[in-house]
């Protein structure tokens, strides 16, 4: 497999920052929240929406119009000793998998993977709009979207109806009056409830 040539790269560079007017990076979810806020002067409640999915929930309940439990993050470790085992004696082997796998990535694969192009395109981006915007300005911005969403969280998460309810039985009528769809936005009356009337300390 051959590099792609200095045009090719030039040419997926340009498309990319032509045909999109803001790329965010998951691994820095809130640094891009915060820069979206920002260039578009949004409100928090244009960014900040209950977490739908969580460890020891259900999820939204499509997949055979059945309600599926979330297991708790180390759910297996605690509850199937015979599954602790097992993967203790897979370790071994998978460290050695990750090893080549880490070997063939630093080196010949990240060069020519295009997706990790797009990555190093859009981080580059992210960074020289925070340059713009001023790094002060949007760590305050990211600082203040966490304290926000850490307070919605606390008082909306016990009102918001979810496809799946608790104890893991569907109540899609209740929840279609209260999410934007399916699962995505539940709660957002009590989020912009909460954010109005939110006084900082």
């Amino acid at each position: 497999t051959t590099h792609p040539s200095p045009q090719i790269l030039s040419l997926i560079h340009n498309h990319v920052m032509e045909r999109y007017n803001f790329i965010g990076i998951v691994e820095r979810m809130d640094e891009s929240l915060a820069v979206m806020k920002l260039l578009w002067n949004l409100d928090y409640g244009d960014l900040i929406v209950l977490s739908a999915k969580q460890s020891g929930a259900y999820d939204d309940g499509r997949y055979n119009n059945t309600c599926y439990l979330i297991q708790p993050s180390g759910w297996n470790q605690q509850q199937d000793h015979e599954h602790e085992q097992n993967q203790s004696k897979r370790q071994g082997k998978l460290q050695k998998v990750y090893k080549h796998l880490d070997e063939y990535i630093a080196s010949e694969y990240r060069a020519i993977n295009l997706d990790y192009l797009l990555y190093d395109i859009v981080n580059a981006s992210l960074d020289r709009t925070i340059a713009l915007l001023g790094r002060d300005n949007v760590d305050r911005t990211e600082r203040q979207l966490r304290v926000l969403r850490k307070w919605v969280e606390s008082q909306c998460q016990r009102e918001a109806i979810f496809p799946c309810s608790s104890n893991g039985t569907r109540q899609v009528e209740e929840s279609s009056q209260n999410c934007y769809w399916y699962d995505s936005g539940c709660g957002f009356a009590c989020v912009d409830r909460v954010l109005t009337s939110y006084k900082s300390p």
